[in-house]
């Protein structure tokens, strides 16, 4: 069987490597097209994938000289360019076209697949109208995990519903033949916002699926800080998007109080997906500290696995830190958003930055812990297991979407 999937940025390869793998390792082939400039050839999971040799990359196919990803975008500027949509739904048109695809110019990749894969967003994306000429299933898996409860989790969805009265329409993702998200909730959210409750289905998280989780973590290089930290409170601090309603000035000030600590080694990692990193001025500030690593570009499995305590408040890395069995800090001040974290049951809960000092001295004196099994085992079932009791998520992906081509 031959798959075909679609891939933009690191947030994309993270959570879908997964579900190749499984591919992969059941001997099925496996394409990836990359729509962006994100440099694949250096990223971790994709080297591991391309040690399979039914694993390829389309972007390094040649054709005349020429890549044949260019061919591709050539050929959807000219059959599905929005100033010709009349004339190719007009009779004549569409038998122009079905010419083309049919006998003239055919789109094989498409073709020969028994489906293909994109990372969550809207239609009509290189090859989906292909796809769909040639009855290829077209299906949307997740690039993130939604830890959010409510729908204005950034200014500009807030300013939209204010505007306009109303949350955003997704209904156009409908023109998916399937729409996979990793939980009821977030699929519950998807629907009001206008897709289709058929066609939109939980099937868990293959990113935090415990075994993928390993395998991945085992795959990153170890982190070893700049300075000495062996005698000192390992931190790891994860920045947020700055977008999602985040307190910003809060933020900084909890930064530098950490900083200030004596006993504290503080690493901050920025957002892998949009904005989220600190810029030049406060990162030069902060590397100024002997104990501070700012806008470090070690990969979040590892800096977890190094640290003594994890800070975060508006990423779904808290679940990994959770996995690894890490005691986890959810400063729920330093933002407007509400999430999974907020009850407290995986996670200490810090209303102020006083709180947040309290529980360091607690790790400090050996009296902060990590949750009890029963409240991780509820959380995982919610999180990464759709509601539903622990079960291998990458077999489930595998016979769902299997189903799908037969």
């Amino acid at each position: 069987m031959k798959i075909l999937f679609h891939l933009n940025t690191y947030n994309d390869v993270d959570h879908i490597t997964p579900i190749i793998w499984r591919f992969l390792e059941r001997g099925d082939l496996v394409t990836t097209i990359f729509l962006s400039n994100f440099d694949y050839d250096n990223d971790y999971r994709i080297q591991f994938l391309s040690r399979f040799e039914n694993f390829s990359i389309y972007n390094r196919d040649v054709l005349f000289g020429e890549s044949k990803l260019k061919l591709l975008h050539l050929r959807r500027k000219l059959f599905f360019n929005s100033r010709f949509s009349r004339f190719y739904e007009s009779k004549i048109g569409g038998l122009f076209v079905y010419v083309i695809h049919k006998y003239l110019w055919p789109n094989r990749i498409v073709k020969e697949c028994a489906f293909t894969i994109y990372e969550m967003g809207g239609p009509g994306r290189l090859n989906h109208a292909d796809a769909q000429f040639y009855g290829v299933p077209v299906i949307c898996l997740p690039h993130g995990q939604n830890i959010f409860l409510n729908y204005d989790v950034t200014k500009s969805i807030h300013n939209y519903r204010k505007q306009k009265g109303k949350w955003p329409d997704f209904s156009n993702r409908s023109k998916f033949d399937l729409y996979v998200l990793q939980t009821e909730r977030h699929r519950r959210w998807s629907i009001e916002w206008g897709q289709d409750p058929v066609k939109t289905v939980a099937w868990g998280s293959a990113r935090f699926y415990p075994e993928w989780a390993r395998i991945n973590l085992s795959l990153c290089d170890s982190f070893s800080s700049i300075n000495q930290s062996k005698d000192k409170l390992r931190i790891v601090f994860f920045l947020p998007h700055w977008e999602y309603n985040v307190n910003v000035e809060h933020t900084l000030s909890l930064i530098f109080s950490l900083a200030k600590l004596s006993n504290v080694y503080l690493v901050i990692k920025g957002h892998t997906r949009g904005s989220g990193s600190l810029d030049d001025k406060w990162e030069t500030k902060l590397n100024k500290y002997s104990n501070v690593e700012a806008n470090v570009a070690a990969h979040s499995p590892t800096l977890i696995a190094w640290s003594d305590l994890v800070i975060n408040f508006g990423s779904s890395i808290a679940i990994e830190a959770i996995i690894q069995n890490k005691p986890l800090i959810h400063t729920l001040y330093l933002h407007t958003n509400q999430t999974v974290f907020d009850d407290g049951l995986v996670s200490y809960v810090a209303n102020n930055k006083k709180e947040v000092l309290s529980y360091i001295s607690m790790l400090q004196d050996g009296d902060l812990h990590t949750p009890p099994d029963t409240e991780k085992l509820k959380f995982f079932q919610s999180e990464i297991f759709a509601g539903n009791s622990p079960h291998d998520v990458l077999e489930l992906y595998y016979k769902k979407l299997c189903e799908i081509s037969n």
